[in-house]
């Protein structure tokens, strides 16, 4: 129940408007309910300078349901905008991340899941709109401590799809696939 609650706050269409300040009191409401297996986030990121604004917000929800097996689910906004004279753009795209993850031992865990990202909508100031092809991404991870307890390895293979919309079929490919093998180092400050 609290699951389908999150996300249905988090979908909301008013929320859609990546407000940070409409996110928190529904996170905070949702973390009222004391159930020491359930985490929840907000993260907002953004890069500004001259001609640039780009900002990302997501809410995460992590939920353990066993002693070694837990479910991480985030749902996520980006928009930005970009200032160059004639070539004013705004781009913007929402995603879901749903990843079941399985504690092998104290230091690594193991994940496999899906993330979908709607169509990126990008709108020039010419009046051109276009709705880039949608994509989805299937993976299997890894994820070892790091250096730090808010630090960590991840190793990850995936493939990601991006399929074509009817409007520029002719355009973009039907599906075009990428396949990778991922080694990152994430740590938060």
């Amino acid at each position: 129940m609290k699951t389908v609650l999150f996300c249905i706050f988090v979908l909301t269409p008013k929320l859609c408007f990546a407000n940070i300040e409409m996110l928190e009191p529904t996170i905070e409401w949702l973390s009222g309910f004391n159930s020491e297996n359930i985490k929840l986030g907000v993260d907002k990121s953004a890069i500004k300078f001259a001609g640039c604004n780009q900002v990302t917000y997501s809410a995460s929800f992590n939920q353990a349901l066993t002693k070694s097996a837990s479910l991480e689910m985030s749902l996520g906004y980006a928009k930005g905008r970009h200032s160059w004279g004639v070539f004013n753009q705004r781009v913007s795209f929402k995603e879901l991340s749903i990843i079941p993850r399985y504690q092998v031992n104290h230091d690594v865990s193991i994940g496999a899941g899906v993330t979908l990202q709607t169509s990126t909508e990008f709108k020039s100031a010419q009046g051109v709109q276009l709705d880039l092809p949608k994509n989805s991404e299937w993976l299997l991870n890894a994820r070892m401590n790091g250096m730090h307890s808010s630090h960590y390895w991840e190793v990850a293979i995936a493939s990601q799809t991006w399929d074509g919309s009817q409007t520029f079929s002719s355009i973009f490919d039907k599906k075009v696939t990428n396949s990778k093998l991922e080694l990152q180092y994430k740590g938060y400050f």
